[in-house]
């Protein structure tokens, strides 16, 4: 096999690099736990699939450090998003450049990332944050309201919540981008110390736009 997935740090045509395996806790050769982590990643080459639509997805771990290091691959998601044919229409969340965070601002502050579910600094009276995000190729139809729209987010676990979505409209001035504005769940408070990760996605009339994630912070015990 001869791919250019380029060097280390560095990623090529065929592979991005997309992290590292840090996990936050100290080297210690006497006590070495595994933590489970999760890295999300855009890769923004186009690929082509064969005359029978398969395609073979690389997925490996590239280092210079010369000692043993051990990894366990516990689960691989992997989205395709199609640039021409009968799907090429499905809703697509915008991301920051070359990544996957979603571009999101909390709909009162319109502060970025990260997000904390719970928020006094807010107009509603259960006082939970409210999301505005940010969507292309997707239109209402006349007549159709919001209830067309649905939006998930799914937890480091796996764990799929929805979303109430509160709102769907137009930019002002940009008429080819929507914004959706939900409500975060109480499932995703973050009770922790560090930050989590969610990824949303959207579905139009069924039809389901790629998955963003957005950064969720421990709640300030202050806070209800």
């Amino acid at each position: 096999m001869n791919v250019n997935k380029g060097n280390q740090s560095q990623g090529g045509p065929a592979a991005s690099s997309f992290g590292d395996v840090a996990n936050g806790r100290p080297c210690n050769p006497s006590s070495s736990p595994y933590i489970s982590i999760q890295r999300d990643n855009l890769h923004t080459f186009d690929v082509t699939a064969s005359a029978t639509g398969e395609l073979w997805l690389l997925v490996g771990t590239d280092s210079g450090f010369e000692a043993l290091t051990a990894l366990y691959y516990q689960r691989i998601d992997v989205q395709l998003m199609p640039l021409n044919g009968p799907y090429s229409g499905a809703p697509v969340l915008l991301t920051d450049t070359n990544t996957v965070q979603a571009a999101a601002l909390d709909s009162v502050t319109m502060v970025r990332a990260p997000f904390t579910v719970a928020a006094r600094n807010n107009f509603s009276s259960d006082q939970r944050t409210r999301l505005m995000l940010f969507a292309r190729n997707l239109e209402l139809m006349p007549g159709e309201n919001s209830s067309v729209v649905k939006v998930q987010a799914e937890d480091s676990q796996g764990r799929v919540y929805p979303l109430a979505v509160e709102y769907v409209g137009k930019v002002p001035n940009f008429d080819w981008l929507t914004q959706i504005v939900v409500k975060l769940p109480d499932e995703l408070i973050n009770t922790g110390d560090n930050l989590s990760d969610a990824r949303v996605s959207v579905q139009l009339r069924g039809v389901m736009s790629n998955r963003a994630t957005i950064s969720i912070e421990p709640n300030d015990t202050n806070q209800p």
